[in-house]
């Protein structure tokens, strides 16, 4: 696992719902929906990289910041964009 978010935004981001990613010309980018947003940009991921790679690595960033797995549910959406109902797994 990587670094796990500090305690301060791991309580405020305690309910987690959704997760957005979508492409732009230069990057990746998401927004996490959990109590507040987070949103940025998946450095680890090309641009060029196909969505299941980039989901693939929110999913990994989001377990890796709390410490614990999650289950994520993806749909494309009209406007390009990619959105997953997110939960904690049990």
């Amino acid at each position: 696992m990587g670094a796990v978010w500090p305690a301060n935004i791991r309580d405020e981001m305690q309910s987690l719902r959704a997760m957005v990613l979508y492409r732009t010309p230069v990057a990746w980018r998401y927004a996490i929906y959990a109590g507040g947003v987070m949103d940025g940009r998946l450095s680890s991921v090309p641009v060029d990289a196909p969505e299941i790679r980039a989901q693939a690595a929110l999913v990994r960033m989001v377990e890796d910041g709390y410490g614990r797995p999650i289950r994520a549910r993806w749909r494309a959406t009209d406007s390009g964009c990619w959105v997953a109902d997110a939960s904690f797994a049990e």
